[in-house]
Order: C-alpha cells, then sequence, then structure tokens
C-alpha cells in the first residue's frame, strides 16, 4: 500500500505542474489528452513538445531571413547591372561596327515609280533616273471557252529561257488543261483560270521571271492551245527599209558620198535626216557596213564607188595615145600644210538622233557588219555621221532599218504583256537589265522600278538621320534609367528595417547609401555627361547641350518639383527639335561627340559613349565590384545554409529524445491508470 501511495503523489505532482503549464499557456491541443489517475485534468505531451521545439527553432527561422535579405540584395543588384549593360550596349553601338553614323537611306519622290535602298557601303549622292520601260514577264490568254467543252488531247514543250516543261494533256475541258500547267512547273510559270461569263472561262499564262531571255515559246503538237485562241500562225512580217545617202547634209570635211554608201574622210561629219517610227507592230534595228583604214592606205590607193556603195581603185585611162594609169584622183591643188593635231582614238562615228531629243551613240571598234537594236516607242530624227580622227578613214555601207519578226511558226494570240528588258537612264547613261530589281549600278543601293516615267526624276541616298536619333535617343533612356536606380539605392535613408520587412515601395531605397563603389560611379556617370570632348567644329559643338541634350535648362525652378527632382538625380531631357537640326546640319561633329579618334590609331578613345564604356567597365563584367558583391552575398547565403543544416540535425535528435521521454511517460500513466481500476475493481469487492 505504501508503494501504491508514492506512486500516485508522484503522478498528482507530475500532472499540476503541466496542468498549470497549459493554462498559462491559454492554447487547446487537438491531441488525445492522457487523464493522471485522480485528477479531472488531462494532460496534452504533443504541445508541450511543440512547445520545446519552437524555441530551439528559433535560431533556424533568423537565419533564414538573413539569407532571404542576402538574396533581396542579390536581385537588386542584378537589376543595377541590368541596366548598366543596358547603357553600355547602346554606347558602343553608338560607335562600333553597327553604328547608326553609317546608316544610308535611299529617297524617293515617288515610290510608286521607284524604290531606292541604301546599304552602309553607299555613299551620300543624288541620281537622276528615267525609266524608259521596266521589265516584262511574257503574259498572254486563251480566247473565252466553255467551261464543258471538250478539247482535243496534246503533248508540247513549253519553253522559258534556258528552261523547258513538258505538258502531256490527255484531252479534256479547260480546267483540266488548267490543272495539268499549273502543276507543270510552279516555279517557272503561273497558270490563271478567270470565268468570264457564268458558262466561259479564260486561261492566263504568265512567266515568273522577266527579260527578254525569258520569252515563253511552244514546240509539239499544239492542237489544243489553237483550239482555244491561245495561240495562233504567226503573221508578223519582216519590214525593211534601205537608207540612201542622197539628199544628206555636209556639215564639215569632203566625205565621199554615193547612194549606198559613204567613205568618211578625217574630221569630216555629215547627217541624214530621216522620220521613221520604231514603235507599234516593229521592233526596229539598224544594220550598217563598216570599214576603217588609215589615211596613210589613202595615199597609195584612192577609192571611189561602184553604185553598190562599193569603194574600188580607179581603172586605167587611155588619153590619145598615152594610157594613165589609176590610183588618184586630182582633187584640189595640194598646198603645204601646217601640223595638226593628231586624233586617233574617236570611235563615235554612228550617232541616231530621236524626235523627243534624246539619242543614242553606237560605236565601231573594227571592220565588219554591225545590228543595233533601237530603242522602242522613239521616232528617228536624223542619222549623223561623224569622223573626228586626223589619221583614219571610215567607210559606212549598205544602212538599213528593219524588224526582228518572231522565229517561231506559231505565237501567242492574245498578250497581255511581252518578255521585255528594263531599260532606264541614271545620269544620262543608259542601262538594261532583265529585271527591275537592280543591284549591281550603284554600290551599295538597290533599284527597284515600277513604272515608267516621261523626264528624269531625283531619287537621293542619304543619312538615316532617323535611325541615327532613334540610337541617340535610346542611349539617353538607358542613362537616365541607370542613373535613377543608382540615385534611389545610394540616397540616405534612416530606415533601418529589413529587406525582408520592407514594402516593394521602399524596397530599394538606401541599400547601397554606405557603399563608395556604388556612390563613386553614379558620381562617374553624371561628369561624362557633363564634360566637354573635342570635335572639329570645336567650342561650337563640344558637349550634350550644344546638340540638344541637358539636365536643366539655364534658370530657377522650385524645389522638389519634377524639373528639381530630374536635375537633382542628373537625368537627361532632349529638346528633339534641336537634336534634328544638328544631326543635318553638322552629322560629323555629333558623331565625334560621342566618339572620335583623337590619335590617328584607328581605336576611338574619347567622346561621351566611349568615356561611358569606361567608366562602366569597374562595374560590369568580369572582375567588377558588382559581381564581387553578389559573389560575396553568396557565400554568406552558403554559410548561414550550413548552419541552418546543423541546427536543424541537431533538433531532430532532440525531438526524438523528446518523444522517447514523453512516450515513458505517457507508457507509465496508462499503465498506472490500468492499476488505478484494478484497485478500485478490489475495493469494491471487499466492501462487498
Amino acid at each position: 500500500m505504501k508503494k501504491i501511495f508514492i506512486t500516485f503523489l508522484i503522478l498528482f505532482i507530475f500532472t499540476s505542474i503541466f496542468s498549470q503549464s497549459q493554462k498559462s499557456s491559454g492554447q487547446k491541443s487537438s491531441k488525445v489528452y492522457v487523464p493522471l489517475p485522480g485528477m479531472k485534468e488531462k494532460f496534452d505531451t504533443e504541445d508541450v513538445i511543440q512547445k520545446l521545439l519552437y524555441v530551439k527553432q528559433l535560431p533556424i527561422e533568423k537565419k533564414k531571413l538573413e539569407i532571404e535579405d542576402y538574396k533581396i540584395e542579390n536581385e537588386i543588384v542584378k537589376d543595377i547591372t541590368k541596366y548598366l549593360r543596358n547603357l553600355d550596349d547602346k554606347s558602343k553601338r553608338l560607335y562600333d561596327y553597327q553604328t547608326p553614323f553609317k546608316e544610308m537611306q535611299g529617297i524617293s519622290p515617288d515610290e510608286n515609280t521607284i524604290e531606292i535602298f541604301a546599304s552602309r557601303k553607299a555613299k551620300k549622292q543624288d541620281y537622276k533616273i528615267k525609266i524608259n520601260e521596266i521589265a516584262k514577264p511574257d503574259s498572254f490568254m486563251s480566247d473565252s471557252i466553255e467551261r464543258n467543252k471538250i478539247l482535243p488531247p496534246s503533248e508540247f514543250t513549253i519553253k522559258i529561257g534556258k528552261e523547258e516543261i513538258k505538258i502531256n494533256f490527255k484531252g479534256g475541258t479547260i480546267y483540266q488543261l488548267y490543272e495539268v500547267l499549273k502543276n507543270a512547273a510552279p516555279d517557272l510559270i503561273e497558270v490563271r483560270i478567270v470565268n468570264d461569263t457564268p458558262t466561259t472561262s479564260i486561261l492566263v499564262i504568265s512567266g515568273k521571271q522577266t527579260g527578254q531571255e525569258n520569252k515563253i515559246t511552244f514546240s509539239g503538237k499544239l492542237d489544243t492551245l489553237l483550239n482555244i485562241g491561245m495561240l495562233k500562225k504567226s503573221d508578223e512580217k519582216k519590214f525593211e527599209k534601205n537608207i540612201y545617202f542622197d539628199n544628206v547634209n555636209v556639215i564639215s570635211g569632203q566625205p565621199v558620198v554615193t547612194k549606198n554608201a559613204v567613205s568618211m574622210t578625217p574630221s569630216s561629219k555629215l547627217e541624214k535626216q530621216l522620220k521613221e517610227q520604231t514603235k507599234e507592230k516593229y521592233y526596229l534595228s539598224v544594220n550598217v557596213e563598216f570599214n576603217i583604214f588609215s589615211s596613210e592606205d589613202k595615199k597609195e590607193k584612192t577609192f571611189f564607188t561602184n553604185g553598190n556603195g562599193d569603194l574600188v581603185l580607179m581603172e586605167s585611162v587611155a588619153v590619145s595615145n598615152v594610157i594613165v594609169g589609176g590610183g588618184k584622183l586630182i582633187l584640189d591643188i595640194l598646198e603645204e600644210e601646217k601640223p595638226k593635231e593628231v586624233i586617233t582614238n574617236f570611235n563615235d562615228f554612228f550617232t541616231i538622233n530621236f524626235s523627243d531629243g534624246t539619242k543614242a551613240n553606237y560605236q565601231f571598234v573594227s571592220n565588219g557588219n554591225y545590228t543595233f537594236e533601237l530603242p522602242k516607242n522613239k521616232e528617228i530624227e536624223k542619222i549623223i555621221l561623224e569622223n573626228q580622227n586626223t589619221d583614219k578613214e571610215v567607210k559606212i555601207a549598205n544602212l538599213k532599218i528593219f524588224s526582228i519578226p518572231d522565229e517561231e511558226k506559231f505565237s501567242p494570240k492574245n498578250y497581255i504583256t511581252k518578255a521585255s528588258d528594263a531599260e532606264f537612264e541614271l545620269d544620262g547613261v543608259k542601262i538594261k537589265r532583265k529585271n527591275n530589281n537592280i543591284d549591281d549600278v550603284i554600290e551599295g543601293v538597290t533599284l527597284n522600278l515600277k513604272k515608267e516615267t516621261d523626264y528624269p526624276i531625283t531619287v537621293k541616298v542619304d543619312y538615316n538621320y532617323q535611325k541615327i536619333e532613334e540610337a541617340i535617343l535610346d542611349w539617353v533612356n538607358a542613362y537616365n534609367q541607370a542613373m535613377e536606380y543608382l540615385q534611389i539605392v545610394t540616397e540616405p535613408n534612416l530606415d533601418r528595417t529589413p529587406l525582408h520587412e520592407r514594402s516593394q515601395e521602399n524596397l530599394k531605397k538606401g541599400v547601397f547609401q554606405a557603399e563608395n563603389s556604388f556612390i563613386s560611379l553614379k558620381n562617374k556617370l553624371r561628369q561624362v555627361a557633363a564634360n566637354s570632348y573635342k570635335t572639329k567644329y570645336e567650342r561650337e559643338l563640344a558637349v550634350l547641350e550644344q546638340i540638344g541634350i541637358y539636365t536643366k535648362k539655364t534658370g530657377n525652378f522650385a524645389a522638389n518639383s519634377e524639373e528639381w527632382q530630374s536635375a537633382r538625380m542628373g537625368l537627361l531631357n532632349v529638346d528633339q527639335e534641336k537634336l534634328k537640326s544638328v544631326l543635318k546640319s553638322r552629322l560629323d561633329g555629333v558623331e565625334e561627340l560621342f566618339a572620335s579618334d583623337q590619335d590617328g590609331d584607328l581605336v576611338k578613345e574619347s567622346g561621351v559613349a566611349v568615356s561611358a564604356n569606361q567608366n562602366l567597365r569597374i562595374a560590369i563584367g568580369n572582375g567588377s565590384f558588382t559581381q564581387m558583391r553578389i559573389a560575396a552575398n553568396d557565400r554568406k547565403i552558403q554559410e548561414k545554409q550550413k548552419d541552418i543544416d546543423e541546427l536543424t540535425a541537431k533538433l531532430s535528435d532532440y525531438e526524438l529524445e523528446l518523444r522517447r521521454k514523453y512516450g515513458k511517460m505517457n507508457q507509465a500513466l496508462s499503465e498506472t491508470e490500468a492499476k488505478q481500476k484494478w484497485l478500485n475493481n478490489q475495493f469494491k469487492s471487499q466492501q462487498q
């Protein structure tokens, strides 16, 4: 009985202690309570364990908050670095290989007539361009055909330039023919079908490449194409007209003139009036025979014409009983002449003047038969023959103008456009190309011809002032973002609230107010924008304010105003109208203001952009103070995390020990409760 009494006493004291602890905490637990023998209150062992663990958890939570502060600080440094890198990139772009100061643009007075595109290789210059003809593809159509009409089968070949397309049409409607043609060579021809009425359709074939060399021709069994009126038998007849040298006007010298030929002696010139159209049906050309020989040969052999335009030696002549040998005509009395200037390299022997005031010069460089294609839609006004050489004589014979008829037996019946080359004049020089997109005439310039012109129009290549202005404004914006951020993180702040407890609005304020590296960078960048730099315009263009970029205008303004806040942070403002004006008038000076090579070593070492890059080196990149700050914080985070891991391990062991001890106690209490029930039952049985 004594042992039982002692056990009850111990349990009573133990229960009282934990009961008081629970009342003082004012907390209730959802855990199962263990009843103490003879007690009304119950004891929550799990609640006691959690409270003991909470006390041990406090150092761990503190270190976690310290890690969170270091991480927030690193994010702020990374944000600063992002803005500094942006400023660095925008600064470099003002003078590296991407510099906008080398950007060129083409300016056309009418982009519906001609477009001009300029690369960085182009030079600033104006050009006069007259578009005589744009390049076109071959394009033609069929007659209007009933859609249910059955067409005969055909096997034929379509030739475009050097390419050939084999077609095998097995017969059917015009829609079936369309499907066969459409799928035959989609990269070479475009085939369309147009329903012109509710019951009929028209088939259209167009080449995808322009230029005379991409003319479309057909060969083979062409019954189907003839049946739908796509082709017809060629009815074009050759046109030919001989030009005779009667009624010529001799302007200088003593040319020998016959009906079919002219011998142009040195320093001679003549013209032949002629009215002949070169448009409408015929593509006219000029054919001419040409010979050239030295005037030394002329002294040995004298030529005359035989009526056919050929120059031949004079035959011997019998006078009485005396025979005079051929070889020379006495045309004038020879007199001693003074030495004259010798001209030997004149080649523009043949010129055609057109009624619109234009002309075409044709050169002969060796003996032979020459054919020249004339410009279309022109009227010939006169032909000029000239020989300015003093030591050469030329013969021009059998001049004629003729058309070039279709060589094929069949030709398109309904032309939309005929394959033709682009023909234009650039500053008076005639140029021909097979397409309208021309990039090999002016270095760095691409011309896109769209429409013929009646007169020359002026296109320009100039600097792309808009891109230059945009690049400068981008730099100003990047500078202001970096300066504003630096101002916020370095401004004085008495608030010592840990970063993890701050609001987003005040999170960055004064974070690095005591950090000399950030303060020094802010001051250096501010000085970069305020310094003067050497340019070719010297004092007239040396600071940013002279191109419309300034921190504050002259004069006073109210404290705490937007102007004051902007000036206090060192932010830049831009007078865009002034900037535009200076770019147009002193572009080279503006370029030097941002970056220039002062010592001739081909390295730009002076200017606003260059100075900004130089000062940013300590703040970004390998070995920079921002990188070192992030690395130092990362080390502290690792150290704190190591401490947390160690404390967490100890806390886990502590929790196991608590649960072991309280587990034994709960077991003892349970056993005591069982014994109490047994004793109670024993007392009841004895009383009975």
